[in-house]
């Protein structure tokens, strides 16, 4: 992991799970998004909040944990401040065998049945916050990568488009098109370089 973030690092998102019950400043994970100040790139996601609920002591640390992003969240119970995206809790309760799952969606689909009405119960004014659920999740990560988007591919992009025109203009005039402004030229010699 470490590896990709120093080649991809500038190029990449990042999704951090850590279970619900574990402080998230003991998580090798977010160890690695500290240490590379990938804080704004990162959604967190705390996995197993059900799991959570069945130990009052852990689930009332969780809780703290979730609260705390209203106060900027950074040390309260070791959570790690992933602003502007924050975290996000989902259940990942494993299914009743005894239950009708013979796909993979009949699967998908008795799950998040099992977390809304958990987060129903649960967690109602997170969910409200837009910090708990699947849906809070994929919002999050569609918010993280239009950001993406808008910041670095699309003006990277443009700069590589604008780039092959020149140099395509330059090899135009090499082959014997008639020769266009000086400044162009200029332009397009600088550009073939970039390519």
């Amino acid at each position: 992991v470490a590896e990709h973030i120093q080649k991809h690092g500038d190029y990449s998102m990042f999704l951090a799970t850590v279970d619900a019950s574990q402080a998230p400043n003991t998580s090798p994970a977010m160890e690695l998004v500290e240490q590379h100040r990938l804080q704004a790139k990162t959604v967190g996601v705390f996995t197993m909040c059900d799991e959570a609920a069945k130990v009052a002591k852990k689930w009332d640390n969780f809780s703290k944990r979730m609260d705390g992003q209203d106060k900027g969240g950074e040390g309260t119970l070791g959570t790690v401040d992933l602003h502007p995206h924050g975290w996000v809790a989902v259940v990942n309760a494993e299914m009743n065998k005894e239950k009708d799952v013979s796909s993979n969606f009949a699967r998908l689909f008795l799950q998040a049945s099992h977390e809304q009405k958990f987060l129903r119960q649960k967690m109602k004014a997170q969910v409200q916050k837009g910090r708990a659920g699947c849906g809070a999740l994929v919002d999050k990560v569609n918010k993280l990568f239009m950001e993406f988007l808008a910041r670095q591919w699309a003006p990277e992009t443009v700069r590589k488009l604008d780039a092959a025109i020149q140099a395509s203009k330059l090899d135009n005039v090499r082959m014997g098109e008639p020769c266009f402004h000086e400044m162009d030229q200029k332009r397009a010699t600088q550009a073939r370089a970039l390519v």
